[in-house]
């Protein structure tokens, strides 16, 4: 989707399906448009796969790995509320 100053931006599901869109979206400038790439043209807009909360604390997780070796380095992880991105 080109926005006003025509740079191309990505928006996908930020879960293992929309890197895959991504990558592919990726694949078909590097090989039909590469100089777009280099020239800084395709940006990606990144957000959290999963947010947990507690009393006004907030952490936001990119990848399942980082999520889940934060639950294992946080006993009291069951007291935290959890959002993942799919929920509404």
């Amino acid at each position: 989707m080109a926005d006003q100053v025509g740079v191309n931006g990505q928006y996908q599901g930020q879960d293992y399906d929309g890197s895959h869109i991504k990558g592919l979206v990726l694949n078909l400038f590097e090989t039909f448009w590469p100089s777009l790439l280099r020239l800084g043209y395709v940006s990606q807009f990144i957000t959290p796969i999963v947010k947990v909360t507690r009393k006004g604390e907030e952490q936001e997780f990119y990848t399942m790995r980082d999520f889940e070796q934060w639950m294992a380095s946080h006993p009291d992880h069951a007291r935290w509320r959890v959002k993942c991105a799919r929920e509404a």
